[in-house]
């Protein structure tokens, strides 16, 4: 464990799993090889990080808005090399054909619109340097692989193309698409659209919203009339809709979950590109009596 003072220190860990902490001042710290936790305490400080540095943390609260803390990354490291994602409130910077990532605990935590956690910049040993406009941007650029893709509070659209992809939406009015393979898709709180074809696999809606005014929607896309949809409910409580002929399967979780007088789980309306819609009284009836004259093909679980 290694700590600095209210001057401006230079912190270095080398090998193991370090602690830094410089407390006040203007410091910078690298952690080395092994897994390390970082903390510049206060003043304006650099987190240096690399090729081999192993997987570590930065944890540093402040509430200063003329902060200024910086990623820096070392030789060798280049923009196009770090792949970006969001996992709850944590910004996480994975160099690519490595197994070396470094948190930036609590980066997205906001609270009477300060960021007392986040790192301000993120700079390359080519040059190049992120902002917060840049890192926000690159959290929702996808590839052919299994990506994790995450919005903000505005109103994203997030699109997986290919692979087994995770999108999370947070705030907003948010339009997901996860595109060919498997996915998982939470819009977060706003009133979300999901959208679904031919050939997207099985992906499956998450998310638990306690907001009884949210209008969340299914949007099946132009390859899929109403009369292509099937529609079960499985033993734990999913809706599953599923497209006649074909392997693909969109399961909304939770969405028979008790909330009094509103579905926290659920999704409220499912659309087709011909103007049809199915509002949740709708679903509800298809499932529980059947429609001679819907044209949804219903299967009801045994034992429900």
């Amino acid at each position: 464990m290694l700590y600095g003072d209210g001057a401006d220190d230079i912190l270095s860990g080398l090998g193991g799993n370090d602690t830094l902490y410089g407390y006040g001042g203007n410091d910078t710290l690298d952690g080395g090889a092994g897994n390390d936790l970082l903390d510049g305490g206060d003043g304006n400080d650099t987190y240096l990080f690399g090729r081999g540095d192993g997987q570590d943390v930065i944890s540093s609260c402040e509430w200063n808005p003329s902060k200024r803390d910086e990623l820096r990354f070392k030789a060798g490291v280049t923009a196009a090399d770090v792949a970006v994602r969001r996992q709850w409130n944590d910004l996480i910077l994975r160099v690519a054909e490595t197994s070396d990532q470094v948190t930036v605990k609590n980066h997205f935590y906001s609270r009477d619109g300060g960021y007392p956690y986040r790192v301000e910049s993120i700079r390359f040993s080519d040059g190049s340097a992120w902002g917060g406009a840049d890192i926000e941007a690159r959290m929702i650029i996808a590839t052919e692989g299994d990506d994790a893709l995450s919005g903000d509070d505005m109103s994203n659209v997030l699109s997986g193309l290919g692979g087994n992809d995770t999108l999370y939406g947070y705030g907003g009015d948010d339009t997901l698409d996860g595109g060919v393979g498997n996915d998982s898709l939470e819009g977060g709180s706003g009133n979300d659209t999901y959208l679904f074809g031919r050939g997207d696999g099985q992906d499956t809606i998450g998310g638990w919203d306690r907001d009884p005014n949210k209008q969340d929607v299914v949007r099946f896309k132009e390859d899929v009339r109403p009369e292509d949809v099937t529609a079960s409910r499985t033993w734990w409580g999913a809706l599953t809709l599923g497209i006649r002929g074909m392997p693909d399967q969109l399961t909304v979780q939770y969405y028979f979950a008790n909330g009094s007088d509103f579905n926290p789980g659920g999704i409220e309306a499912i659309r087709f590109a011909d103007g049809t819609a199915w509002d949740a009284a709708a679903i509800s009836m298809r499932l529980l009596k059947g429609s001679e004259d819907s044209r949804v093909v219903i299967s009801w679980k045994a034992g429900l």
